[in-house]
């Protein structure tokens, strides 16, 4: 019986031996593994790519927008040129009924106011102011002064000068035709080279007159005569 019991204690002590020593050896292995100055191991981490955010896109209209149409411009256009009046013709009759239109309402009164000067080109025509009868004379505008040929035009019945009520003159005149009865807008003569000096030196001087100082022609035909022959 002693022998059995003490191999059973014995037994028993060597069991326990092994035991402890399984459990050193945990504790130590645990140790070492958190020991201070060891690397630790970490878990990898693996990165995971992030789903591509959806961005809108426009979808196109079915109706494509209108594209703006450039505007033609216009090609320019030279302006008509106006055709010339009656009254601006070259070679006829202006406003003035007695010279082209260029010379109209170019002239100032000289000699008392009494007449209308002029300083014209040499050759300028001179035109009947309305139909009647032509006569040629010397002229003189003062005692002392000279002597200037002058051309009337005159409205009368039967071409006498007495019986006129009204008449223009032109002084001094060159190349006057020889016939007696004119019609409106006719050439009386030309325009002088000489120039009378006692008007200031004008080589036209255009006058009006009538028989009395109440004739109707003066208002009808005169003043309106005079407006159109002087510088405005």
């Amino acid at each position: 019986m002693a022998t059995i019991g003490h191999a059973t204690h014995r037994a028993f002590i060597n069991v326990l031996a092994i035991t402890v020593a399984a459990a050193i050896l945990v504790v130590a292995v645990s140790i070492s593994t958190f020991a201070p100055g060891q690397p630790v191991s970490v878990p990898e981490v693996v990165p995971v790519t992030p789903e591509p955010t959806a961005t809108a896109t426009a979808i196109p209209s079915a109706t494509p927008a209108p594209t703006a149409v450039p505007t033609p411009t216009p090609t320019p256009t030279a302006a008509p040129t106006p055709s010339p009046t009656p009254e601006n013709r070259p070679g006829q009759a202006g406003t003035c009924l007695v010279l082209e239109q260029q010379y109209c309402n170019t002239g100032v009164r000289v000699l008392r106011n009494a007449y209308v000067g002029f300083r014209l080109p040499p050759g300028a025509m001179l035109f009947a102011p309305f139909d009647g009868w032509k006569s040629v004379s010397t002229a003189t505008f003062l005692k002392s002064g000279g002597k200037y040929t002058r051309v009337k035009v005159f409205v009368s019945p039967d071409g006498d000068l007495e019986k006129s009520p009204l008449d223009v003159t032109f002084t001094p005149a060159v190349n006057i035709p020889t016939a007696k009865a004119v019609k409106k807008g006719q050439v009386v003569g030309r325009v002088s080279s000489t120039t009378v000096s006692e008007a200031g030196d004008y080589n036209l001087v255009v006058g009006a007159a009538v028989t009395s100082i109440t004739a109707p022609e003066i208002k009808s035909f005169i003043e309106p005569f005079y407006e159109s022959l002087l510088r405005r």
